[in-house]
């Protein structure tokens, strides 16, 4: 015998409408087909994986030692070699001391470099003002050189 699935009323077969609640008999046969058919199905449970955070980790941890000697040698690259004798020599000395010989060298690189550019222009400025000195003194005129003309040493 069909059940309503409306009221859950059952009645007989062939009829079209439910007697108690008038709802049409053949929807109400499917579903209850349809509804048997669900009842014996289980579907199994698969869980959603479970996201693992990984560990916090930072970037570079604290050193938590006496860290004077590597300030310094930071501060006055001359002096890298501070970290090393000063008794620090676990990985934080030695890596502070090589940072700051980094620095010392780029700065002799540096001032090396900045000498040779300076001299460089000096130069092509000397040679510049030789020349209008010696067209100047070939003319047999009295012309002051340019920007260092006004100077007067020999009295």
């Amino acid at each position: 015998m069909p059940i309503c699935t409306s009221c859950g009323q059952q009645f007989d077969e062939g009829v079209r409408f439910c007697p108690a609640c008038g709802s049409p008999a053949q929807q109400a046969q499917a579903n209850a087909d349809q509804g048997a058919y669900q009842q014996n199905y289980q579907q199994q449970n698969y869980q959603q994986p479970v996201y693992q955070q990984p560990p916090y980790q930072q970037a570079g941890a604290a050193y938590a030692g006496d860290k004077t000697m590597a300030i310094l040698a930071v501060v006055f690259p001359i002096l890298f070699f501070l970290p090393l004798v000063a008794g620090n020599k676990d990985e934080f000395g030695k890596f502070w001391a090589n940072q700051a010989l980094l620095l010392f060298l780029l700065g002799i690189v540096a001032s090396i470099t900045a000498a040779i550019i300076i001299g460089i222009i000096i130069g092509i400025a000397e040679f510049v003002f030789w020349i209008i000195a010696l067209i100047a003194v070939c003319k047999g005129e009295m012309k002051p050189l340019p920007l260092i003309g006004g100077i007067k040493i020999i009295q």
